[in-house]
C-alpha cells in the first residue's frame, strides 16, 4: 500500500513538472529576422512559399493572372515552439502581368522537416 502511494505520488510530481515545463515552452517569443533581404534561407523559404501557392492556385483559377513571379522576401520573424518553427513572411512578388504585389504567407516546420507547409496569412 505504501509503496503504491508512493509511486502514484511521484507520478503525479513528475507529470506536474512536466506540464509546468511545456507550459513555459508553448509560447514562443517572435523575433524579427534581420537582413532578410541577403538571408538565404529565408529567401528559399518565401520562393518555396510562393511556389506552393501557384501549385494550389493556378489549377483551380487559371483566369487569376497567376502564376506568380518570387521576387524577395522583404520582412520576416520567426516563432519557435517545441521544435516547431513558425515564419511570419511578407512576400514581394509580381503577377504575370508585371504587376508587384506583397503577400503575407505564414509557413510551418515540424521537427527535422526541411520543407515548410506555407499557408498565406489573412489576418
Amino acid at each position: 500500500m505504501m509503496k503504491s502511494t508512493v509511486s502514484c505520488t511521484l507520478s503525479l510530481l513528475f507529470l506536474t513538472i512536466l506540464i509546468t515545463l511545456i507550459s513555459f515552452q508553448v509560447n514562443g517569443e517572435t523575433k524579427d529576422i534581420p537582413n532578410v533581404e541577403s538571408n538565404k534561407e529565408v529567401q528559399e523559404i518565401g520562393r518555396d512559399c510562393i511556389d506552393q501557392y501557384n501549385k494550389k492556385e493556378v489549377p483551380r483559377d487559371p483566369a487569376k493572372n497567376l502564376p506568380l513571379t518570387f521576387k524577395q522576401v522583404v520582412k520576416a520573424s520567426l516563432e519557435t515552439v517545441l521544435g516547431f518553427k513558425k515564419y511570419t513572411l511578407k512576400i514581394n512578388s509580381a503577377f504575370h502581368n508585371g504587376t508587384i504585389v506583397s503577400i503575407d504567407f505564414i509557413s510551418a516546420f515540424y521537427p527535422d522537416e526541411k520543407t515548410g507547409t506555407c499557408f498565406l496569412n489573412v489576418s
